[in-house]
């Protein structure tokens, strides 16, 4: 089956359907598994036509009303067709036949208006349910609907609302309920206690293991062949690199699973929860940041070295810091995440919590700058001054600690690993710069960039390297 985000980022931004607008759909004649459906594009003032999963009926034809307005609908059945002419695949022609006439079913959009908040007495919450995006969702019946309710709760809900009325049926796109027993945990990744505990002296300890890379990249530099501590220097540090290695491993398997719990959220239930939705928008953040903080890791290393980052990670493609400014993230132009786009559209309502959410998480995980240096994070093209800042702290053997400030909310288990990923980020690059000069495994040559001039005269160190893999 084709994934429901391809289409949801392409019709969603080009195919509006205006509110009551008409949608029309027949079955694929080449495929079991999807519809071509056709909707007016009120830019191009043409019908414009797609082809989707969804069945090419009332409820199929409803979902598609939601998804094109990017709101709650359902779709009427006028009783209708409209003939089509199509063109015949050169690979399914029969003798001259070039084209075939299909009669298109004919839907009405109807839009349905927001579901009112209830009051929450204090010691309650409550939690908003859509018909969710599987290819057999349909409008739910009352029972339906608090069946769900129950199964959120954990017994019977205080209170209830049914929203979205499916033409003359007694059947619904939504519901708003009031529970007042405790909510059960939801992901078990952001509840995790990695991410829960907070150590008021990680950031000192994440400078402790920057200083000790650059005191060790120094030595490894000035030492001549020969040496004793050079050579023991060198076999320690591939030594540690493995480890850093393996636990960077395990310590990753975090979003993994935490990618295929959000993904399979779809087609795992009959509808969608506000606040599970909530939970794995969190979660999207979080994964999307990685590449976030593994980019500031790269220029911290950069920098550190004396180099940039298209010399010390030639074979890597390095995307521009600023796609991770806010205003770029929450951009519908970008459509970066299926998962948030959706969650934008089905609850509008959560877009400022999580806009929060990744401007927090921005702050407490931006490597050698304190939270409380961060509040420009919320304003347009925040992080072209992050590299700015990043280019007065971090300079070859030396690290500025004046934008550091140890603060509770720096995240103890992730400050861990960005400093693992730094030092592993940096001893990958000596040992390519080592391989990079080398004509065979014995005699190297290795040329430490700008750091050449900083230390001993000689402008060559040969190595011998008997034992280093290939």
């Amino acid at each position: 089956m084709r994934s429901p985000y391809v289409f949801f980022f392409l019709l969603g931004s080009i195919l509006p359907v205006d509110a009551g607008g008409i949608i029309s759909c027949a079955p694929d004649l080449y495929s079991l598994h999807n519809s071509n459906y056709r909707a007016y594009n009120p830019e191009s003032r043409k019908y414009q036509e797609f082809t989707h999963y969804r069945r090419c009926d009332v409820d199929g034809a409803g979902r598609m009303c939601s998804m094109l307005n990017n709101t709650l609908a359902y779709a009427v059945d006028l009783n209708s067709t409209v003939d089509i002419v199509k063109e015949v695949p050169a690979y399914r022609r029969i003798g001259n036949e070039t084209t075939v006439t299909v009669a298109f079913r004919r839907f009405q959009c109807i839009e349905t208006k927001p579901a009112k908040e209830l009051d929450v007495p204090e010691g309650s919450w409550s939690d908003r349910l859509v018909v969710s995006d599987r290819p057999d969702s349909k409008c739910l019946t009352k029972e339906e609907w608090l069946k769900h309710a129950r199964s959120g709760c954990g017994k019977e809900p205080t209170n209830y609302t049914l929203v979205g009325k499916c033409g003359k049926n007694e059947t619904f796109l939504e519901m708003i309920f009031v529970c007042d027993r405790a909510p059960a945990k939801l992901n078990r990744s952001l509840d995790n206690s990695h991410w829960e505990t907070t150590l008021d002296k990680h950031q000192e300890t994440l400078y402790s293991l920057l200083n000790s890379y650059t005191a060790a990249f120094k030595e490894f530099a000035t030492t001549k062949t020969g040496d004793p501590k050079h050579l023991s220097a060198m076999y320690n540090l591939m030594l540690f690199g493995g480890e850093i290695r393996l636990k960077l491993l395990a310590e990753q398997t975090w979003s993994i699973e935490a990618m295929k719990e959000y993904h399979g959220h779809e087609y795992t239930s009959d509808v969608i929860s506000r606040r599970k939705m909530k939970d794995d928008l969190k979660v999207a953040v979080s994964d999307w940041l990685h590449g976030r903080t593994s980019l500031l890791i790269a220029m911290a290393a950069a920098n550190v070295a004396g180099t940039n980052m298209e010399v010390m990670f030639p074979s890597v493609s390095m995307s521009p810091l600023k796609m991770f400014d806010v205003e770029e993230y929450f951009s519908v132009s970008r459509k970066v995440l299926g998962e948030a786009r959706k969650g934008w559209m089905v609850f509008p309502e959560l877009k400022a919590d999580i806009e929060k959410f990744y401007i927090d998480f921005c702050k407490n995980h931006t490597l050698g700058i304190a939270p409380r240096h961060l509040d420009f994070l919320s304003k347009p093209n925040a992080h072209e001054k992050i590299e700015k800042i990043y280019s007065e702290i971090f300079s070859p053997v030396q690290i500025d600690k004046k934008y550091l400030h140890v603060e509770n909310r720096f995240v103890a288990h992730y400050a861990y690993v960005s400093a693992l990923v730094l030092v592993t980020a940096v001893l990958s690059l000596t040992f390519w710069w080592i391989r990079k000069k080398n004509g065979s495994v014995g005699d190297v040559t290795v040329a430490f960039g700008n750091l050449k001039n900083r230390f001993a005269n000689e402008d060559k160190m040969h190595i011998v390297m008997d034992d280093v893999e290939t």
